[in-house]
């Protein structure tokens, strides 16, 4: 439904920060040349043109998360200043905050709960920029990246290496909450897919349901239906995570397959 919503039929992982990034025209190459069900293909075209002369905005998203409405527009006007304006080479920008939803089955619309971090960047809104004649930047996972980036810097020009190391990194803590995370069994890692009683009492819940549909357009109808449909599919939805493990981009940890063999042969969470 929207122009640069893109849909593409292609089963490469490129990742944010990686090689095969849009700046180096792999992924950019890769998605053009697949079918493509939705989004504008001419917009498309002209960024993948411009991915030299332009900075360059990568955010990490995966299919079973959500991020905040207002998210990129917000990183995209301060990619404006830092980049544009200060002339930083590159920035990450990362949240320490999000909400997690979870499957139940005491629960019809599943489980909620809250999570904020100190010093830690969560996976989703993970974003880096690279201004124009960069290539590279520093690479760290996200557990390690805001204590990383701190440590070492490097996004300053010469004439600025006075600068900071932490104006290398913007932790975004404008917006309430930037994303949500669903704890699924759909999770290659499967970690903390569990929640077994809530955490929060019933008016923080009911707060924590308001947030999920005023910023992420989440509504507590549409998270009933999930839910049902995760807990009457259960055992396929495990085996077809149970067949991906170890693939190309995947996660590998043999405590993921003791839970996913064991959702398989009883079905429940």
């Amino acid at each position: 439904p929207h122009d640069n919503f893109y849909l593409v039929a292609s089963n490469q992982n490129y990742g944010i920060q990686a090689e095969g990034s849009w700046r180096d025209a792999r992924e950019g190459t890769d998605v053009l040349s697949s079918p493509i069900h939705t989004g504008n293909v001419t917009t498309l075209q002209r960024a993948h043109d411009l991915r030299s002369a332009k900075p360059i905005l990568e955010t990490r998203l995966d299919a079973d998360d959500g991020i905040h409405k207002l998210y990129l527009q917000y990183i995209q006007y301060s990619a404006m200043k830092f980049l544009v304006q200060d002339e930083k080479r590159w920035l990450y920008w990362c949240s320490r905050r999000h909400l997690e939803w979870y499957v139940s089955v005491s629960k019809k619309e599943g489980m909620v709960n809250p999570v904020q971090h100190e010093k830690l960047c969560i996976t989703p809104g993970i974003t880096v920029g690279y201004n124009v004649g960069v290539d590279q930047v520093p690479q760290y996972d996200h557990d390690v990246l805001y204590k990383e980036i701190q440590a070492h810097g490097g996004c300053h020009l010469e004439s600025n290496r006075e600068k900071k190391n932490m104006d290398c990194i913007q932790l975004v803590d404008d917006l309430s909450f930037v994303a949500v995370r669903s704890r699924t069994p759909t999770s290659a890692g499967m970690k903390d897919v569990s929640l077994q009683k809530e955490i929060l009492d019933t008016e923080r819940v009911k707060m924590v349901w308001k947030a999920l549909d005023k910023l992420f357009f989440v509504s507590k109808q549409q998270a009933i239906e999930t839910n049902a449909y995760v807990l009457e599919h259960l055992p396929a939805i495990a085996k077809d995570n149970l067949e991906g493990q170890c693939t190309s981009g995947h996660s590998c940890k043999n405590s993921s397959f003791v839970i996913l063999q064991s959702l398989v042969e009883n079905g429940t969470v």
